[in-house]
């Protein structure tokens, strides 16, 4: 891949497939992509799940644009426009599921439905004491409220990401079971439940996680048996699933000493590639370099940013490279390419590539951002 303009993005959308099997070996159940994660993989994954969630207006014109079947999509979302959530309804009608946020998004779905003589299928989601979602008294008004124009199948509950410890999964599959017992005590039926396990990814080669994937699986396993028993549990995963399929890529185009650190600089940064829990390059990510190198030079990795801030990693042992060699951050699948600060310093936003096989297609050509930085003239 040296051959192309650095900086830019390789999705392995090979590793799709594989990434769900190996997941699919510790979980027998269906499994839900958030594509926040990476929009770029909603398609292929789509092939691969059960599930696609859409979390906003924009990742719908997506959906649409890669004729992903809305019959796999639930349409979620803190925030639903009333308009925007019409253009949904009209074009997805009753093929996809959509998630309750609130009482309001709840009676915008059943006045559309009742309108256009439509039943809709609906998740409400369970608050777990933040801004998202409804707690369990508002929740459990609206499964006594049977409306003839939504079946309220089930609940959606998501708390976190990269969550730290496996134990966590007992109080939430407990909390999640003493819901579901109290809306079917007062006459509700619940049919499935989304859950968002946030399991973490292992980002960093300097700081060796504590639990194993397969820990979390076995502890989510054993806490989710006896809702598993009555109901049908979808895992909803975004960084998990999609993080190891995408690498990012960027070159090195100066080497330097300052009172005695090294420090390789490259024409990317932490504007273009962000980890969770990555702090001014405190720890070391998942990397190689192009070609390897030998050697047991350690380095600081500095991006292209005029900020002190802009620190990938550093200490990291890169050998004795050069100028024109490149370093590919790897786990850069999810989130990466769109955490950090793109649009500081008016860099281009880099170009985005899909492997497949032998075969590579261009997903996004490198874009200029400056233009979104100067005044829109009006025309005379």
């Amino acid at each position: 891949m040296k051959a192309f303009e650095t900086p830019y993005y390789v999705l392995h959308e090979d590793r799709v497939t594989a990434r769900c099997e190996a997941v699919r070996r510790l979980w027998d159940g269906d499994l839900c992509y958030a594509m926040k994660a990476n929009p770029f993989l909603a398609a292929p994954f789509a092939a691969a799940v059960q599930r696609i969630e859409v979390c906003s207006y924009g990742e719908y014109k997506i959906c649409v644009q890669a004729h992903i079947d809305p019959h796999k999509v639930i349409f979620s979302g803190v925030v639903k426009q009333e308009a925007e959530l019409q253009e949904v309804l009209e074009t997805w009608g009753s093929a996809c599921v959509y998630t309750a946020e609130s009482e309001r998004q709840y009676t915008l779905l059943e006045n559309w439905a009742e309108a256009h003589k439509t039943r809709l299928r609906v998740l409400a989601r369970l608050s777990d004491g933040t801004q998202f979602g409804m707690d369990r008294t508002a929740i459990g008004a609206l499964f006594r409220h049977h409306s003839p124009w939504i079946h309220l199948q089930g609940l959606h509950y998501f708390t976190g990401t990269m969550k730290r410890k496996p134990s966590v999964y007992t109080k939430e599959m407990a909390a999640l079971a003493d819901v579901c017992s109290c809306i079917e005590a007062e006459g509700g039926h619940i049919d499935e439940i989304e859950y968002g396990p946030g399991i973490g990814v292992d980002y960093f080669s300097d700081k060796a996680p504590k639990y194993t994937e397969a820990d979390f699986f076995e502890a989510l396993a054993e806490a989710a048996k006896p809702l598993r028993q009555k109901y049908r549990v979808t895992l909803e995963m975004g960084r998990a699933l999609a993080a190891p399929c995408g690498e990012y890529v960027s070159r090195i185009v100066d080497c330097k000493v300052n009172g005695g650190v090294g420090y390789v600089l490259i024409d990317g940064g932490s504007h273009h590639v962000h980890y969770d829990g990555m702090m001014r390059g405190m720890h070391v990510p998942h990397l190689r370099t192009i070609p390897a190198r030998k050697g047991d030079q350690v380095w600081t990795i500095a991006g292209s940013l005029c900020s002190v801030n802009d620190i990938l990693a550093s200490q990291a042992r890169l050998g004795a490279v050069q100028i024109g060699d490149c370093l590919v951050f790897e786990n850069a699948g999810a989130y990466a390419m769109d955490e950090g600060p793109a649009l500081f310093l008016s860099h281009e936003l880099p170009a985005v590539y899909a492997v497949k096989g032998q075969r590579v297609r261009v997903l996004r050509r490198r874009m200029d951002t400056w233009p979104m930085h100067v005044d829109i003239k009006e025309e005379k």
